[in-house]
């Protein structure tokens, strides 16, 4: 049995890659639903319940079916603490990873939150959101509705949640990412925790209930918990079976140990027990995993890191594959680094229908207004495709909406025509699957990096076309030669602001930087504060020389600029406080030189005589990937190397490389295989160079 346990403190910034363009928007629906199984309940919640429903940026423009992911919100609060915005999923969603439909259920309850258990006191929750919310989802939406396609994501109570549900309806449900939750109501911190805050909530009644809400965690829990798996319809206000009796006016256990019964039945009901009830039923779930920070303040033991290393343990015990990653943060939510997790394990094509085994090359490079032949793509199915019509949906790019696959075989198809692209950036064309029904699905997406053709010029011997010039009272720019040097001229006094603006945005995707000339004609130096000049946040002082009086070429990467790459540039400012005049030539974001597409298997190095600065790990390309991606890093000096990729649990995969190596610039290509050849499932990887005593390390994400 394969165990993946991934116990490395994680720095998390998963699924999020520099240089993409959030080229559409999702939409955030609110749906109302009457639910009978929370009409009944004891403590009078509401049966009438709303929940979020996040429609993916192609939902509206597009025939395709999606998989469903639920999100389990935390205690105290509603559906709209993790279904706030459709904005904060829209980067996600471009990014690559499978695009879905996000369902937010409502768990809370009269008593803060329902721990999403089911019994006649609080409601049946399990019904609720696995069968009454799951099939209005699949009645209303282009769903793919099957297990296959489900999963489900909470945080905190929804952490608890998430798993309980997952592992007890595996039959509805194929992928759990639990965050931050209680898996272990018997852990011994807890339960001393709850054993103290019984007497005081007992004490309560509806009107002061929400008093204790606010200082102690416990006795919430305590009531949340046992109105799901110790009821008493008997026993009002609060309808819960605890054996406690008042004793000259003290509530106390009738007989000893009364407490430690009950509250053992409530034990009964948590996630660590739930395992062992998981292994007796006939469904597996293809994907389990949980994060947790080990900085989680506990919440009087009910969410410190332990737990989850308790259900890590109980896990692995019982030979169940699961991901397990701890994190150097505390109790919030990571839900944008879970989903990049999980939704590459939830299908995306129907029952019956293979996957796409191999798509090759994984991912391609084209130039902006220039044909791209898509001949030497090809898709091959893990069994024969005996149904359906292939296309790519290249309409991002500007071009074509279907662009058909030509069949080499039962197994595969390949690319017969051109794309064109319009617009430079990273882009991820959807591989559509229209089947005889009608019904059509994204089976995979193909990554295409588009560079610009040419420099984005914004001044050479004049403005260039769609730039203006804006500046404000103190700085007058002037076109004018210097040195027989087209140029323009900024005659100056004190503050002053020069801003370049186009009405047609750049996408920065594909520019390396900024490059310009700079000559300072004559200037004086502020007498009452600092020098100043820069141009967006790069300090021009530390690239130029004021004293050399000639033309001056200077060069800044886009990191250095401190614009956005996720945004594209409609303005670039230059500022100072330096007096008199200056000129500016030849301003440019230079575009880069797209690289070679990497092969599909090969292993290479290639050396290049530059001698690097210093050692550098550059981040892999393309990323995420399919088929290969290429790893470049650079080093000073000859030294002793090894690069390694590891997985997250901090096991070695492969060395890629290892031995003495002279300085110089290097790239490698890895195919996604591990030592032995075997390839790698999807999921999030490390890798390492380690040069002398230095070491840096970077992420990558392999994508199936």
């Amino acid at each position: 049995m394969n165990i993946h346990r991934i116990v490395i403190c994680l720095i998390l910034g998963i699924g999020l890659w520099a240089n993409q363009t959030v080229a559409q928007k999702g939409t955030l629906e609110t749906i109302q639903i009457y639910s009978p199984a929370l009409e009944s309940n004891l403590i009078g919640d509401r049966a009438t319940r709303s929940f979020g429903v996040y429609l993916p940026p192609s939902y509206n423009s597009s025939r395709w079916r999606y998989p469903v992911v639920l999100l389990l919100h935390g205690f105290g609060f509603g559906s709209g603490s993790l279904g706030d915005s459709a904005g904060r999923y829209d980067v996600l969603m471009n990014s690559g990873i499978p695009e879905s439909i996000l369902v937010f259920p409502d768990g809370s309850s009269r008593f803060g939150g329902s721990q999403y258990l089911s019994s006649e006191v609080g409601g049946d929750y399990a019904t609720h959101i696995t069968r009454e919310i799951v099939a209005y989802v699949d009645s209303a939406y282009r769903t793919i509705p099957h297990r296959e396609s489900r999963g489900i994501y909470g945080h905190s109570m929804g952490g608890f949640g998430s798993l309980k549900l997952a592992l007890s309806h595996p039959e509805v449900l194929s992928v759990v990412v639990g965050d931050a939750g209680s898996y272990d109501l018997g852990f011994e911190q807890y339960r001393r925790a709850i054993r103290r805050a019984i007497p005081i909530a007992l004490e309560s009644d509806w009107d002061t209930l929400g008093d204790i809400f606010d200082f102690d965690p416990p006795r919430r829990d305590f009531l949340a918990y046992a109105a799901g798996t110790i009821p008493n319809p008997d026993n009002p206000p609060f309808f819960v079976d605890v054996p406690f009796v008042v004793v000259d006016g003290e509530i106390q256990e009738p007989t000893p140990g009364a407490w430690d019964r009950a509250w053992d039945r409530v034990v009964e009901h948590d996630v660590i027990r739930e395992v062992e009830r998981y292994v007796e039923r006939p469904h597996r779930l293809n994907f389990i995993g949980f994060f947790h920070g080990l900085n989680d303040s506990g919440f009087d033991g009910g969410t410190v890191v332990e737990q989850a290393r308790i259900l890590d343990r109980k896990l692995t015990e019982m030979g169940i594959e699961h991901t397990y990653i701890e994190h150097t943060g505390t109790h919030s939510s990571k839900v944008r680094e879970a989903l990049p997790l999980m939704l590459p394990h939830l299908r995306t094509l129907p029952s019956g229908v293979p996957d796409i085994d191999q798509l090759s090359p994984g991912s391609l490079t084209a130039l902006a207004g220039q044909p791209r032949d898509l001949n030497d793509l090809r898709i091959t199915f893990a069994a024969p495709l005996e149904q359906g019509r292939l296309s790519i949906d290249a309409s991002a790019l500007g071009d074509r909406a279907e662009i058909s696959f030509q069949r080499t075989s039962a197994t595969e198809q390949a690319g017969s025509e051109s794309i064109t692209p319009i617009y430079n950036g990273r882009f991820f064309l959807p591989i559509v699957l229209e089947t005889d029904s009608g019904d059509a699905y994204v089976a995979h997406r193909l990554q295409v990096d588009v560079f610009p053709a040419q420099d984005a010029v914004l001044f050479a011997n004049d403005l260039g076309p769609t730039w203006s010039l804006d500046a404000n009272r103190r700085v007058v720019p002037t076109p004018a030669a210097h040195d027989n040097r087209p140029g323009l001229a900024l005659l100056s006094s004190g503050s002053w602001r020069v801003a370049f603006e186009t009405d047609q945005p750049v996408h920065l995707f594909g520019y390396e930087g900024l490059r310009f000339a700079f000559h300072p004609a004559n200037f004086a130096l502020p007498e009452d504060r600092d020098p100043r000049l820069q141009v967006g946040t790069a300090n021009l002082l530390e690239k130029i020389d004021l004293n050399l009086q000639q033309w001056q070429t200077v060069e800044l990467t886009i990191e250095e600029l401190g614009i956005p790459t996720l945004v594209p540039l409609q303005t670039l400012r230059f500022t100072g406080n330096l007096e008199g005049t200056f000129y500016l030539s030849d301003i440019r974001l230079v575009a880069q030189k797209p690289p070679a597409n990497p092969g599909s298997t090969a292993v290479l190095e290639d050396y290049d005589s530059a001698t690097p600065a210093d050692i550098s790990l550059n981040q892999n390309y393309p990323n995420p990937f399919n088929s290969s991606t290429v790893i470049r890093f650079a080093l000073a000096q000859a030294q002793h190397i090894d690069l390694t990729i590891y997985n997250l649990a901090g096991q070695q995969v492969v060395t890629l490389l290892e031995g003495m190596r002279s300085p110089g610039q290097y790239a490698i290509t890895w195919d996604g295989r591990d030592a032995h050849e075997r390839a790698l499932a999807s999921g999030l990887y490390l890798y390492q160079l380690k040069a002398g005593d230095q070491v840096e390390m970077r992420k990558l994400l392999l994508l199936r």
